[in-house]
């Protein structure tokens, strides 16, 4: 079950053909990627931590918390608000739960976590690449 501020994606209004790929390499996940109210959203842990972020996930509170190169990003499941660095900043659409694995915005998240990222609506794809390694 999906914890959406709009109504959760029906099975039509999900996407299970959306590609990702870090640096040329896909992703795998055990629960496909979702497009919800023109947002990609991807299970967190695997892609963050495929982005070499340390990732870490309250339940109790339903904060997640990715770490990488000094930046360090907390949302909270169901919230349309993170806080970036300990700044606050307003999310187009909140964190969602869905099959028991937290969903992020990949975009908002990938390019905070410094990395570029790329959307080809005709294929599905998004194409996320780090930034070369003198700007790590």
């Amino acid at each position: 079950m999906a914890v959406w501020a709009a109504p959760p994606p029906s099975p039509k209004a999900v996407s299970t053909h959306i590609g990702v790929f870090i640096d040329g390499q896909k992703v795998l996940f055990d629960v496909p990627p979702v497009m919800h109210d023109g947002t990609v959203y991807v299970p967190l842990r695997g892609v963050f931590e495929r982005m070499k972020a340390q990732v870490s996930y309250d339940a109790a509170t339903g904060f997640v918390t990715a770490s990488r190169h000094g930046t360090t990003i907390v949302v909270k499941v169901g919230d349309r608000f993170a806080k970036v660095n300990g700044d606050n900043v307003v999310l187009v659409n909140p964190v969602g739960m869905m099959q028991n694995r937290c969903f992020v915005p990949l975009r908002f998240l990938s390019q905070e976590l410094g990395m570029n990222v790329e959307w080809n609506p005709g294929t599905g794809v998004v194409n996320i690449h780090s930034a070369p390694a003198s700007e790590e």
